[in-house]
């Protein structure tokens, strides 16, 4: 069974861990400081007693007989006679205290001063020459009013812990609540954001924290989303009124065909003409709508090869040239320099017969059209479509890419066409990485201008590189 456990128990939880962790490593550190001190200042009080015992010796082992010594030692209580043992050279007891008489005859020789811990006892041997004889000398220091003061120590540490512990969950759960009060601030917001208020944004706290760059990535979200949403209501729309108008004249060819009361072979003939002519309208139309629906679901997969620029265009340019010639437009190709680029064969195929259609479509007979291949300074290849047909305003060349527009004199000048053909273009140049844009002037003509990344004179063989399928076509798109 999983338990959900909220964000801010889970931050109240992790605090405790650190507290607890914190307050352990503070307590152990407290214990071993005041330990390690404790036995400092006992080593420093038997090193001292050491001075004085070694000073008592100096002064009366040579004048004092055994017993005489025994006695005075015995009475002098600065040096605590009771935690006491001397030797002398021969290693007979001088001198042994009541509260140490388990040390009394197991003394080691040890030149320098060594500290030991015996049965709650500090005990400090060394060996001293004292008018030309090695003396051995053992003092002790009772432990017992250290042992308990760490007792104490650890006993009110162990007390403290659990009420620590108790006010840190508090503290930890009330400052988890305040961190996360601009996050549900956030939550309640965006909730009141639906598909009729996706204009609606986020109050940005100018904090310059996470909460700052967390509400700035929503509204960029919700701008991406509400663009999104907006591309898909103007296509809906734009497409029920790009296939009305055709399925209506259908539908009247077809009526009053039915309705012709002497309908004659002629009148018939009539009819079907302009159904088929309506009828590949809404082909084409949904044609370019199935494949702008496929690149915007990331299913359309390009074949990239070496093909050579100057004879790509050759095809679409001769297949293009008997709708020129019904117009009586002029048609020139300027070839450059053979060079060759990486592409998808087919797609390329249909980008420069979308842009010579363009071209064909909004030149007026008498026109001319001239296509250039060559490459730029870079030695990038470059190809140029060039009409003398009517232009297109400035206001609206920021927008002749997007999906289902037709400027104002287009729609005056054709009514074929649905808007969409540029927006393909567009697709086909970016997913080559390469650049289309436009010049134009009104009445004069406009040049399309696709220019690919600089490469390699030729390709040997011409073969199949890759296939270039979702990540190519999503980084596109």
């Amino acid at each position: 069974m999983n338990v959900k456990v909220s964000v801010r128990a889970r931050l109240t939880i992790l605090y405790d861990l650190v507290f607890l962790l914190g307050f352990i490593l503070l307590g152990i550190s407290a214990y071993v400081g005041l330990q390690s001190t404790i036995v400092k200042v006992v080593d420093n009080e038997l090193s001292s007693r050491l001075d004085g015992v070694d000073n008592f010796l100096v002064e009366h082992v040579s004048r004092l007989p055994a017993g005489k010594l025994h006695q005075d030692l015995s009475v002098h209580v600065a040096l605590k006679p009771a935690l006491l043992v001397v030797q002398n050279p021969a290693g007979d007891l001088l001198y042994c205290g009541a509260s140490v008489r388990a040390l009394c005859g197991s003394l080691s020789m040890h030149v320098s001063p060594f500290f030991t811990t015996i049965r709650d006892q500090r005990v400090l041997s060394v060996t001293r020459v004292i008018k030309g004889a090695p003396y051995r000398i053992c003092m002790a220091s009772d432990l017992g009013f250290a042992t308990t003061i760490l007792h104490k120590f650890s006993f009110w540490l162990l007390l403290i812990v659990p009420l620590a512990l108790l006010s840190s969950t508090l503290g930890g759960y009330w400052l988890s609540g305040r961190a996360l009060e601009p996050v549900r601030g956030i939550i309640n917001e965006v909730h009141g954001i639906g598909e009729h208020s996706l204009s609606m944004r986020l109050q940005v706290p100018q904090t310059g924290d996470d909460i700052q760059v967390l509400s700035e990535t929503l509204n960029g979200m919700l701008a991406r989303v509400e663009s999104a949403f907006r591309q898909v209501r103007e296509l809906t729309a734009n497409a029920s009124h790009e296939l009305r108008t055709p399925v209506s004249i259908i539908r009247t060819s077809a009526e009053i065909a039915l309705l012709n009361a002497r309908p004659t072979i002629e009148s018939h003939r009539h009819a079907l003409l302009q159904i088929c002519a309506e009828a590949e309208k809404n082909s084409r139309l949904l044609d370019h709508m199935l494949m702008l629906a496929r690149t915007d679901s990331r299913a359309q997969t390009l074949q990239f090869t070496g093909v050579s620029l100057p004879r790509s265009i050759r095809q679409p340019l001769a297949a293009c040239r008997h709708l020129a010639e019904a117009k009586n437009i002029e048609v020139l190709c300027e070839e450059g320099e053979e060079v060759y680029l990486w592409a998808d064969a087919t797609h390329l195929n249909r980008l420069w017969l979308l842009l010579l259609d363009n071209a064909i479509k909004y030149t007026p007979p008498g026109g001319k059209i001239v296509v250039r291949t060559c490459t730029d300074a870079t030695s990038a290849p470059v190809c140029e479509i060039a009409d003398t047909g009517i232009g297109i305003e400035s206001r609206d060349l920021p927008n002749i890419f997007d999906r289902f527009f037709r400027a104002e004199n287009a729609r005056l000048t054709a009514d074929v066409g649905s808007g969409l053909g540029l927006a393909i273009a567009q697709w086909i140049v970016d997913v080559h990485e390469a650049s289309l844009s436009v010049e134009s002037t009104l009445g004069v003509g406009s040049t399309f201008r696709v220019k690919f990344r600089a490469q390699k004179k030729s390709f040997a063989g011409e073969g199949v590189r890759q296939d270039v399928a979702t990540s190519l076509v999503a980084s596109a798109s």
